[in-house]
């Protein structure tokens, strides 16, 4: 994994570069496919913006931003921030292809298990599906 932090600040020391850097590897352990991790911090007005870009597998890119006037809070909160995104990227990978399957026996409905109903025929069938609604919405006696 790739780490790069840039500040564009002088007020950004390099104990925050280190302290950045520090938290920001610990976000590879909640999504396996980090590539890239970006960090950009600034400093305007007295509050810290902190910017964190991060690469990860199946081209998805996660952006977070944050402001504080502290640089560690800023830091801690763009952090965790990104670990709940990272979580919902994962999650979204994870239960897109899981479809019926993810159903256990239990829930899966019985074969034939259901409303018991008589077949219709093609008049009463023709009756029910109207793709433009009953005649008389349309204005048609």
């Amino acid at each position: 994994m790739r780490l790069e932090f840039t500040a564009r600040s002088d007020a950004i020391s390099n104990n925050v570069k280190s302290y950045a850097e520090e938290k920001a590897n610990r976000l590879d352990k909640y999504f396996e496919g980090v590539h890239s991790i970006q960090i950009v911090m600034n400093e305007e007005h007295g509050k810290f913006h902190a910017e964190m870009v991060i690469a990860a597998a199946r081209g998805n890119t996660i952006v977070g931003e944050v402001q504080d006037q502290d640089p560690y809070a800023a830091i801690d909160l763009l952090v965790d921030k990104m670990a709940r995104l990272l979580k919902r990227a994962k999650e979204k990978i994870k239960d897109h292809h899981r479809g019926e399957r993810a159903m256990s026996n239990a829930e899966m409905p019985a074969a034939g298990a259901g409303p018991e109903r008589a077949e219709e025929t093609y008049e009463e069938a023709k009756e029910h599906y109207n793709p433009r609604g009953p005649k008389q919405d349309r204005g048609i006696l």
